[in-house]
């Protein structure tokens, strides 16, 4: 019964700026990028949706003029929302070292600007579960609350972020099991 509620509450309004992401891109909770590069799959009954202001262009995929498209998921099996955000650059940096250094001024000056800050931020350039980086930090916002974000970031040219978030400094099992599901489909 408590599921079923949440489920509705999650449900019953989509959020300003996102529209329903159409059926033709999930198969049974997989979702297939629209472009063809990747696959990942949320925990059944998960709904997507297309972040539609993203970057201003269409939300399905990037392209010269918008580099980034980006979706959220949400469902009663996942106590906080999903973030996919897929990103092309023709000139796609790697994710070594210096990648995860550079991330961190880039989502701490993100947080200034809405008043929040960034602690505790680490970084680990991993092979398993996806090849790439797997970054961590503690957001406080301006009110005081605050929650640990977890982030795995793969790719080349085409690179595609996971990132979820807790109360506590410990990653949801059912993200692990997002990322552990992820598949490039095209060499990115």
């Amino acid at each position: 019964m408590k599921y079923a509620v949440m489920a509705l509450l999650l449900f019953a309004a989509t959020p300003d700026g996102m529209a329903p992401l159409p059926a033709q891109y999930l198969k049974g909770g997989t979702f297939s990028s629209p472009d063809g590069w990747f696959a990942v799959h949320a925990p059944d009954g998960s709904e997507w949706l297309e972040m539609q202001r993203f970057d201003g262009g269409d939300p399905r995929w990037p392209d010269a003029a918008h580099d980034r498209v980006a979706w959220y998921v949400r469902g009663a099996k996942m106590p906080e929302s999903l973030l996919v955000m897929e990103s092309y650059r023709l000139n796609g940096e790697p994710l070594d070292d210096a990648y995860g250094k550079a991330i961190e001024p880039s989502v701490s000056g993100e947080a200034r600007l809405h008043g929040d800050t960034i602690s505790d931020y680490s970084y680990q350039l991993i092979t398993t579960p996806v090849r790439g980086i797997r970054y961590t930090y503690r957001k406080t916002q301006k009110d005081g609350t605050s929650k640990w974000r977890f982030w795995y970031a793969t790719g080349t040219k085409h690179k595609v972020f996971l990132e979820s978030s807790s109360a506590v400094n410990v990653e949801p099992k059912w993200l692990s099991g997002v990322v552990q599901s992820f598949r490039w489909l095209k060499n990115p």
